[in-house]
């Protein structure tokens, strides 16, 4: 049962009050976690065009690395050393059974042109004592 005073005062609905209270409040948080949305696009956005400038200069340096090696590889042929021997620099190659030394089946007296391997008494004395 309810009993109603008229007490002369206007009558405040306290219900209605404390909406538009929860109302403000929501409202006040929309708009927060709207500009902290809106800032954390601007940071992507920036990152973004930072990410495409790196991506752009490393575009530049491997076509330039590419382009030199390119360069170097067209120019290899002239950088390899010769694969013949110089005229200057012949080697004489013995033919098969020349050794340089005496022959046994050679006439008259023989001398050898090559000293013998080992260098002689220094290869000796090398091979000997190790110095």
């Amino acid at each position: 049962m309810w009993i109603l005073l008229d007490t002369g005062r206007p009558r405040q609905d306290n219900d209605q009050d404390a909406t538009g209270r929860q109302q403000d409040a929501l409202i006040e948080a929309k708009d927060g976690t709207i500009a902290d949305l809106r800032a954390r696009v601007e940071f992507l956005e920036r990152e973004l065009q930072r990410r495409g400038d790196e991506a752009n200069t490393l575009h530049r340096i491997v076509a330039g690395l590419t382009q030199a090696n390119t360069t170097l590889a067209a120019r290899m042929p002239e950088l390899e050393a010769p694969q013949e021997p110089a005229e200057d620099a012949e080697t004489v190659e013995e033919a098969p059974g020349r050794s340089g030394g005496p022959r046994p089946d050679a006439p008259g007296p023989q001398t050898a042109t090559q000293p013998p391997q080992g260098g002689g008494l220094r290869g000796l004395r090398r091979r000997i004592l190790g110095w």
